[in-house]
């Protein structure tokens, strides 16, 4: 008894001796688990301070060298405003933006039909998380840019500097990854530290990442994004002390009565960003119908933009010029605001269909400002004592036409709290915004880069679980293990080999390996059940399966096609050389990268991994 009490006690001491090493050594794991978290956190956020550093200096560098070519190409404000001196200047401020345009097609005529990069590929690999930057492309279209908006085409440069922060964030993402730095984090941080660079507005730069390019918020990119954001500001506003993209004038106290109009705003602007975004698809479709080489068709917009800008050249380049002085003062007449927003949409959607590169958030700004200065000098003899100020209407005009465009409401807003300071001006613009938008979904959907989009064949409304499915191929699960006969083999034989691997299908070809259809053991003994002769039956008289995939045929499409399939795999044939049998996949290794595809997602909106 004394012995067995003793083999207890030492069997106790032993248990609570390999316990207490257990819960040493899972606090070992514990402790180095924390030391590991801190070390990824830290890196993440030191490449979003190197992000937000090098889109917001690649920002300051694209806006400078634009105003510099803008002034040297005369086609400022200040130097048209001067009015045409001689019959030679007349020449150079015609041929400018026709040289500028015949740059652009040359730079270009590599790329994609001929047309430069844009946010769109961005908000593409974004959503779908499919990550296949062009650098080169990116590059070419940045140079490009510079060369259309220095010559003076009513394009933008907020597009342009958006893109080369998304390009920059997703070339610096090559070193973080091995701890937890996303792709979609650097594209998020670039685009940040973008717009808050170039708007002065560190909060606008953060939502506008989040709401047009990654379009859900997650609590793993909040915290670069932000950090590349605040960057930006700083770089902007401390270290090279850069004005302001508008200012305003003194708002009066904003009556109640006005309120209504601004609703009527936005919903007269919905209807304007409609037809402006439908201009652009529809100059698009006449130049891609157009049977002259892609490297030339920038240069019919440059001549477009150089008879119009001799006629109304507040129409010429960015605009920023023309905004103060709609803003500030001293302004314009209603007819030359009139002659000024319609002119200026026209050439931003000949310049965009043609080809040039750029974007639309630039000449949308000015023609919402302009737009709102048209309502307010209605309102103002309408309105009489009810009235406050200009300022307001224009403001909600900026809104009520970027908001719908871009699909960005919330960011807008926010540029015009942070720029203005001036909470009831932001109230204000989110009723115009709200209208705004409401309309604008029915009409155009989300933003015109949906509406572009959706020609790819990418329908961002289905939601993002579909665009991933979309852009992922299902030549990854292309398998080469399967039993595979030729038609004229006789059926004793084909059971026979599919008994010998093991598989429940065999796949029928004909002497040129092209795909005749597939037989099951099922099918055999059925066969052999009738009564009839398996050694006097050819295989390809009793095969059969319509659904075939395709190398580049999509997941999702895929699993729509077997949502009536019942077996064990499907014939993957080359339809580009008479649907060769090149492999199979198998229904599990389909399943498994349609699970695989929806937890990445997961895992990058809940913040896992």
């Amino acid at each position: 008894m004394r012995q067995m009490a003793c083999s207890l006690i030492v069997y106790h001491r032993q248990i609570h001796s390999l316990a207490s090493a257990s819960e040493q050594q899972h606090g070992k794991i514990e402790t180095m688990s924390k030391s590991r978290l801190l070390y990824n956190t830290i890196s993440i956020m030191l490449l979003a301070l190197i992000i937000g550093a090098l889109s917001s200096l690649a920002s300051i560098a694209f806006v400078s060298s634009v105003a510099w070519l803008s002034k040297i190409l005369l086609v400022s404000l200040e130097t048209r405003e001067e009015g045409i001196q001689s019959i030679l200047e007349l020449g150079i401020f015609f041929l400018v933006p026709v040289a500028g345009g015949l740059a652009v097609g040359l730079i270009l005529k590599d790329l994609p039909e001929g047309r430069p990069e844009s946010l769109v590929q961005t908000i593409r690999m974004s959503q779908s998380m499919v990550f296949k930057p062009s650098y080169k492309n990116a590059f070419r279209t940045a140079i490009a840019s510079v060369a259309t908006l220095g010559s003076g085409a009513s394009m933008g440069q907020y597009g342009p500097v958006s893109h080369i922060g998304a390009t920059l964030g997703l070339a610096t993402e090559r070193a973080g990854g091995k701890f937890g730095f996303t792709s979609n984090m650097g594209i998020g941080c670039g685009v940040a530290a973008a717009i808050s660079t170039v708007f002065n507005a560190p909060i606008a730069g953060l939502v506008f990442a989040h709401e047009v390019i990654i379009r859900h918020f997650s609590l793993k990119l909040f915290a670069p994004i932000a950090v590349a954001s605040v960057v930006g500001y700083l770089f902007t506003n401390h270290i090279f002390d850069r004005h302001q993209v508008f200012h305003v004038a003194e708002v009066g106290a904003i009556k109640p009565e006005e309120f209504l109009v601004f609703a009527l705003i936005g919903v007269a602007g919905a209807l304007i960003a409609a037809a402006f975004v439908r201009m652009m698809l529809y100059f698009t479709d006449v130049s891609r119908h157009m049977n002259i080489p892609v490297w030339l068709k920038p240069s019919i917009a440059g001549a477009g933009v150089g008879l119009a800008g001799l006629w109304v050249p507040e129409t010429l380049g960015v605009g920023e010029q023309v905004m103060q002085k709609v803003l500030v003062g001293p302004g314009y007449p209603g007819t030359e605001l009139f002659i000024i927003l319609v002119i200026k949409l026209l050439m931003t959607a000949i310049c965009f269909g043609f080809g040039m590169a750029g974007s639309v958030f630039s000449p949308s700004l000015l023609c919402g400002i302009v737009f709102g200065a048209l309502v307010s000098i209605m309102s103002a003899s309408v309105l009489g004592t009810h009235y406050s100020s200009a300022t307001p209407y224009m403001v909600c005009g900026m809104v009520a036409l970027v908001g719908p465009v871009m699909g960005s409401p919330l960011t807008v807003i926010l540029i015009v709290l942070e720029l203005t300071r001036n909470y009831d001006l932001a109230v204000a613009a989110m009723v115009s915004a709200v209208f705004a938008n409401l309309i604008g979904y029915r009409l155009i959907g989300r933003s015109m880069f949906d509406a572009q989009l959706a020609r790819q064949g990418l329908d961002l409304s289905k939601g993002r679980e579909k665009v991933i499915l979309s852009d992922r191929k299902i030549n990854a699960c292309i398998s080469d293990e399967f039993s595979v006969l030729n038609g004229e083999t006789i059926l004793s034989k084909a059971k026979q080999v599919i008994l010998d691997s093991g598989k429940t299908d065999l796949y029928i070809v004909d002497d040129g390996r092209r795909y005749l259809g597939f037989i099951t053991l099922n099918e055999i003994d059925h066969i052999e059940r009738d009564g009839l002769d398996l050694s006097k039956l050819l295989c390809k008289s009793h095969c059969t399966g319509q659904i075939v995939f395709t190398p580049e045929m999509s997941i999702w499409e895929a699993m729509d096609r077997i949502r009536d399939f019942a077996g064990e795999s499907l014939p993957v044939v080359d339809d580009k050389d008479g649907n060769r049998l090149i492999g199979v996949i198998y229904e599990a290794s389909l399943i498994t990268a349609y699970v695989k595809s929806l937890e990445d997602a997961r895992r990058e909106e809940h913040g896992e991994g």
